[in-house]
């Protein structure tokens, strides 16, 4: 059993509001593993191992659906790679405090995300990429954090799967760090994931 290196992600506040939550992080890798081996219908695989990467508080819409059936297919065939690596920076979010943002898409945003996402600058600060300040725009998505120079994109926190779909399909790589988690799953896209992705969405995107 492991525990979270930080108080705020075992409280779970969003809102003021506490949250029953496992007081474990995530296995990703266990995650992953099920989501590559399962023989379980594809809808049950995506509720049960791949939707928790994505939501924590959020529930999915019928597009999130749309790109995580797409998701889970290209990953059970290997076309779609991906690596999760740990966060060795040790956070430093214990006294971050809930507060209030206004800006595209976000009217309200949590001292909890506000924290992961200080806590990946600080990370890959530490190995040497210039981070941006500030959410980075991108294929009319704003990112958590992002290194424009080097293409690199992370999301923290519930992510529409939609954007990360997106992402892969136009030929950049993006990290996520989940809720209850302390990897970060690097989705790696490829030639043969973009074709296969253009053409599963052709119509519906």
């Amino acid at each position: 059993m492991s525990s979270f290196r930080h108080k705020i992600l075992e409280e779970k506040t969003l809102d003021g509001k506490y949250r029953a939550i496992p007081e474990d992080p995530h296995s990703v890798e266990t995650l992953f593993f099920d989501v590559r081996t399962s023989k379980l219908p594809r809808g049950e695989i995506i509720n049960e191992y791949f939707r928790p990467v994505f939501f924590c508080y959020r529930n999915p819409s019928s597009s999130d659906l749309f790109c995580m059936d797409l998701m889970v297919a290209a990953i059970q065939q290997d076309i779609l790679k991906f690596k999760i690596e740990f966060i060795t920076t040790p956070p430093e979010i214990n006294e971050i405090t809930e507060s209030e943002k206004r800006g595209t898409g976000r009217v309200y945003e949590s001292g909890e995300h506000k924290a992961m996402k200080k806590w990946v600058e600080r990370y890959l600060k530490d190995l040497g990429f210039q981070i941006a300040r500030g959410e980075v725009s991108k294929l009319g998505y704003e990112v958590d954090v992002g290194c424009l120079e080097k293409n690199i994109y992370v999301e923290c926190g519930d992510t529409e799967p939609r954007k990360v779909f997106e992402f892969l399909r136009n030929g950049l790589n993006i990290g996520l760090l989940p809720y209850n988690s302390e990897h970060i799953v690097w989705f790696v896209t490829s030639e043969e994931f973009q074709k296969y992705a253009r053409k599963k969405s052709f119509g519906y995107m």
